[in-house]
């Protein structure tokens, strides 16, 4: 027979409530800090094998998405590079890349925590790249290093 609790809590709903905490902490994913940069050029360089047949520069302004599509062959370690001040991009906008891989995928650059911003004074360019083949592994990576660091 047990002895009751007198003046007196019993611990275990504290127990169990530390518990689902500290389990519940241990299960939550990290939060990613979101970067943001202003840009005025969008550069885009293929490790992969195949060949990159069509561009489309991005840009939200207002909420609406807008787009300007580029016809540019580019090969194996070569690259594309964007002036957006020629594509009459609003100050402030958010922009980013997609690509057509020739017989290939299409493949969007946006990404979730990282984002550009166009700023005609920026003097600053997102480098995008990917590697792998015409179906497989060639998804787009922000990446400042180019073919050297995919």
């Amino acid at each position: 027979m047990r002895t009751p609790l007198i003046g007196k809590q019993d611990p275990r709903p504290v127990i169990c409530t530390v518990f689902v905490l500290i389990f519940g902490l241990a299960l939550h994913p990290p939060v990613l800090a979101h970067t943001s940069t202003n840009v005025n050029k969008l550069e885009y360089q293929n490790c992969g094998a195949y060949i990159v047949k069509d561009y489309t520069v991005h840009w939200k302004s207002d909420g609406k998405n807008k787009t300007k599509n580029v016809r540019n062959l580019t090969g194996k370690g070569n690259k594309a590079t964007f002036n957006l001040d020629s594509f009459g991009i609003p100050e402030g906008a958010e922009v980013w890349l997609s690509f057509s891989i020739d017989t290939g995928d299409n493949e969007g650059c946006r990404k979730t925590h990282t984002r550009y911003y166009y700023s005609s004074t920026a003097n600053k360019t997102a480098r995008y790249s990917s590697k792998g083949e015409t179906l497989t592994n060639n998804r787009c990576r922000i990446n400042p290093a180019g073919c050297d660091e995919t």
